[in-house]
C-alpha cells in the first residue's frame, strides 16, 4: 500500500509519550545532534504543509547501561516506509541476514570491510 506524499498537508505522529529518565536522555541527545548539525532547531509546534513528524523512542543499548534514540519510519498509516514501493526496495528493513549477505559481498569485492 503506497501513498502519495503530495496528497497530504501534514502528518504528525508524535503521540508517543517519553517520560522520566528517557525524556532527559532524549532531550540531551536532541541538543547534541542540533549542535552537530544533524537536526534543525525547533521552529514551532505546528507542522508546515508537506512536513512529517515521525515517531521517536528511547531504547536500551544491548550489553550496556546506555540508551539510544530511535526513529520509527514504519509506524502509522502515513509512515515514510509506506512511500517506498516494493519495486524500489532491495532489502527488508531490520533483516540482519540480508545485511550480512551484503556485507560479505562488499568484503569479497573489496578485500576488506567497509570503513
Amino acid at each position: 500500500m503506497n501513498f502519495d506524499p503530495t496528497a497530504l498537508e501534514t502528518w504528525d505522529n508524535s503521540a508517543c509519550k517519553i517520560e522520566g529518565a528517557d525524556l532527559v536522555f532524549a532531550l540531551q541527545q536532541r541538543d547534541k545532534e542540533i549542535n552537530l548539525g544533524w537536526l534543525s532547531v525547533a521552529f514551532g509546534p505546528d507542522l508546515l504543509p508537506g512536513m512529517y513528524n515521525m515517531l521517536i523512542g528511547v531504547m536500551p543499548k544491548p550489553h550496556s547501561m546506555s540508551s539510544r534514540l530511535i526513529t520509527d519510519h514504519s509506524t502509522g498509516k502515513f509512515s515514510l516506509n509506506n512511500f517506498i514501493t516494493r519495486e524500489d526496495s532491495m532489502i527488508h528493513l531490520d533483516n540482519l541476514q540480508d545485511f550480512g549477505t551484503t556485507l560479505c559481498a562488499v568484503v569479497a569485492c573489496n578485500s576488506h570491510a567497509p570503513a
